[in-house]
């Protein structure tokens, strides 16, 4: 009984805190959800820049799911043996330098090996935000806040797409993949630095 009460406080979380802890990682979920659809806006791009044709564009774009699926597996057990901050920000940053790799590469492997780091790391983005809700929260919000985190990745959707494809018109898609890789370096450095995962 005394080992729960170290896990699991009576006392409320200060709110600001829950929701600042909170919506880091749903940052994460909104983030890897533009590297998800991110290959839509740039077609023609990677076509010409990394001689593909349809088909091996299509395998290699697919690379993201095929890594996300079977990451899916061992996510939940990683939270509960790890812990929330450490697996978010191995995830993030793993996410990040897929976007890095992605960005730099001239051939479709090296295209497909950061994709599918993109993949293996976005994989705990939902399930580690759903983490940081129920602990952070009390169990009364979390059908409520469960939704505003599906909301963050439709807003995530949305900017990987026209938004995206207007910086890639205007930046190219290399730059534009690179930068949003460093802006995730920089999510998963607030993650390491503030995010636990049980209040005390």
């Amino acid at each position: 009984m005394a080992h729960n009460k170290t896990i699991l406080s009576d006392a409320p979380a200060p709110i600001g805190l829950a929701s600042f802890i909170c919506l880091l990682g749903a940052f994460f979920y909104l983030y890897e959800f533009i590297l998800q659809v991110s290959p839509g806006v740039m077609t023609h791009q990677l076509m010409r820049d990394l001689r593909l044709n349809a088909s091996s564009l299509g395998i290699m774009s697919s690379c993201y799911y095929y890594a996300y699926t079977l990451m899916q597996m061992p996510a939940g057990f990683l939270y509960d043996k790890l812990g929330a901050r450490r697996v978010l920000f191995a995830a993030i940053f793993i996410c990040s330098a897929g976007a890095l790799v992605f960005g730099h590469s001239h051939s479709m492997a090296a295209a497909s090996v950061g994709r599918m780091l993109m993949g293996a790391g976005s994989a705990f983005a939902f399930v580690g935000a759903l983490v940081l809700v129920a602990r952070w929260f009390a169990p009364k919000l979390f059908a409520v806040l469960t939704g505003g985190v599906q909301l963050l990745s439709s807003i995530g959707a949305m900017v990987g797409g026209a938004p995206l494809a207007t910086a890639v018109l205007a930046y190219g898609w290399r730059q534009t993949i690179s930068t949003i890789g460093y802006a995730g370096f920089a999510l998963a450095l607030l993650v390491g630095l503030f995010v636990r995962s049980y209040p005390k």
